[in-house]
């Protein structure tokens, strides 16, 4: 089995990278929306038995304690990597653990089952970014100890640190939203799942 860390941005922080995209008042909504998501996506996997959401955010923190997920609600924000890593404190090492970001809008159930299911046993597997650059998602096996790299070219970071890429780049599921390029993309994809 498998516990969950999803750390999460204050919303006044939250796509701050989408600013000539979106207001401010949208991109508070898409972040709600899609942390949403995804807790409901990893709270659906059969092969998860915990999950934990590590934020500053009032509003993220309630969002996940009404869906029935464990929060840890930090004073100050110290990073995406600090989150992390008090994550997988609550986590423990005798568990496998799995780092997913709140924006992955096209995550399901399914493609968490996947992803546990391919990765390694004996060291850490990520999901690489669609650019193939970043760490969309981070399983870290049960007894294994690992800093945590997220940030500007964490996949070459996570590589360094011992894990290996399940995918050369992300395959839909694991599709962040980072950029106002990354918004027409999920929402072509979401069209065409519509369509089905």
């Amino acid at each position: 089995m498998t516990r969950v860390v999803i750390p999460l941005k204050s919303l006044e922080e939250a796509k701050s990278r989408l600013v000539p995209a979106l207001s401010p008042r949208s991109r508070r909504e898409l972040a709600i929306s899609m942390a949403a998501h995804v807790i409901a996506a990893t709270i659906r996997t059969a092969a998860v038995n915990g999950v934990v959401v590590v934020t500053t955010d009032r509003t993220l923190a309630a969002l996940a304690r009404a869906r029935g997920v464990e929060v840890i609600q930090s004073r100050a924000d110290t990073g995406m990597n600090e989150a992390v890593r008090i994550g997988l404190d609550w986590a423990g090492r005798s568990e496998n653990r799995l780092v997913l970001p709140g924006d992955l809008p096209l995550l399901s159930a399914d493609a968490i089952n996947e992803l546990i299911g391919r990765a390694s046993r004996r060291r850490p597997s990520i999901a690489p970014d669609a650019a193939g650059t970043g760490t969309n998602a981070l399983f870290i096996p049960a007894g294994w100890r690992m800093r945590t790299r997220f940030g500007d070219d964490s996949m070459s970071a996570h590589l360094a640190e011992g894990a290996r890429a399940l995918w050369r780049k992300a395959p839909t599921p694991f599709i962040d939203v980072d950029a106002p390029d990354d918004l027409i993309l999920t929402r072509r994809c979401l069209r065409l799942r519509s369509m089905r």
